[in-house]
């Protein structure tokens, strides 16, 4: 690999409750010809496979893919795939490894309004509130990994309606003629 390098890396993409729906843009850089370049791992399904530039090929390696680039020099690869989203009602979460660039930026529309983010393996993060949407674009160093955790926006106390229990029971006693009705109010 000491061959190969990543110039640089873009991923965008838009992220709901399942899945993150993901395009990269890969500028790939080799001193020597017929080099392999591990991209993704199992954690990724890849959908779209496009060489803007260069001579480039996807091959299937193991449980991942890797390219083979043919000729010394750059290329251009496009890539689009989808992984799975984890993580439970409080805490969501995107994971996926990715190979290491120089540079990698991510640019990322999660379809939960006012979301709280947190991108541990960013270097920069900067989080923008849209009506419908929490969009997340971020800077990585020249880490393997992206790693996204959002809570998603907790209703305000305005915006839930009340609700109340109430249990009431009534004791009625009959004794010499007379009725007598006692009662209690419980709430809970």
């Amino acid at each position: 690999i000491a061959n190969v390098s990543i110039l640089s890396a873009s991923y965008t993409g838009s992220v709901n409750d399942r899945v993150a729906q993901i395009e990269a843009i890969l500028r790939v850089s080799t001193a020597q010809p017929n080099q392999l370049l591990p991209l993704f791992g199992e954690d990724v399904a890849i959908q779209q496979f496009t060489v803007k530039s260069g001579d480039a090929k996807l091959v299937r390696e193991g449980s991942g893919v890797s390219v083979r680039l043919g000729k010394r020099g750059e290329a251009t690869l496009q890539v689009r795939f989808v992984t799975k989203i984890g993580g439970d009602v409080t805490k969501r979460r995107l994971g996926f490894a990715i190979p290491p660039a120089l540079t990698t930026q991510v640019a990322l529309a999660l379809d939960q309004p006012d979301a709280d983010v947190d991108f541990p393996t960013a270097i920069s993060m900067k989080r923008i509130t849209e009506a419908e949407k929490t969009r997340v674009e971020a800077i990585i160093g020249s880490g393997e990994r992206v790693e996204l955790l959002w809570t998603p926006r907790v209703k305000r106390a305005a915006e839930v309606a009340a609700t109340l229990f109430c249990q009431n029971t009534s004791l009625a006693t009959v004794g010499g003629g007379v009725t007598g009705i006692s009662g209690g109010m419980g709430t809970g």
